[in-house]
């Protein structure tokens, strides 16, 4: 009796860490900068690759956070869902989600599809530097896996300087 509990007890702890703990997104690795932004004007990054990774139907991006070494710009932070197409950003460029996007929506409570990727938009206040180390994307699968839900910190080192 005593080893079969402890064998339900472990199968128990296995199963609310694999559905507490999933792995979705890429961890931090790659490091781009943008040294002449305008006080006022946005500046869009992809955090993300297109496309929800294979064998992944059903993800729903409930939050995006950025973690920040310093912000003297007095930066506003946007994140959005981009639908991937003949303008999809890759490293900084200046704009707004509507004018690269094919289509942009807020990332929060958001169903990806398979040419979707996120994109951070920095729009900075005043004179500055806003260094954003790694992004936190907070999701839910569906029904396939059990609603598994989970955070990864994850994204590219984002540099903004505004002369």
């Amino acid at each position: 009796m005593g080893v079969g509990v402890l064998l339900l007890i472990c199968g128990s702890l296995a199963a609310v860490w694999w559905w507490t703990h999933p792995s979705l997104f890429d961890a931090p690795g790659n490091k781009v900068g943008f040294d002449r932004a305008t006080v006022g004007t946005p500046v869009s990054v992809g955090i993300t690759y297109p496309g929800v990774p294979e064998g992944v139907e059903d993800v729903t991006v409930t939050d995006v956070e950025a973690n920040l070494a310093q912000d003297t710009s007095g930066s506003t932070i946007a994140f959005s869902v981009c639908a991937a197409g003949s303008r999809d950003v890759i490293g900084l460029v200046e704009g707004t989600p509507e004018d690269l996007c094919l289509d942009a929506r807020p990332a929060a409570d958001v169903r990806l599809t398979s040419g979707d990727y996120l994109l951070m938009t920095v729009t900075p206040a005043q004179p500055g530097v806003v260094d954003v180390t790694s992004f936190d994307i907070s999701y839910r699968y569906g029904s396939h896996r059990l609603w598994q839900h989970g955070t990864d910190t994850t994204g590219t080192r984002v540099t903004v300087t505004t002369p």
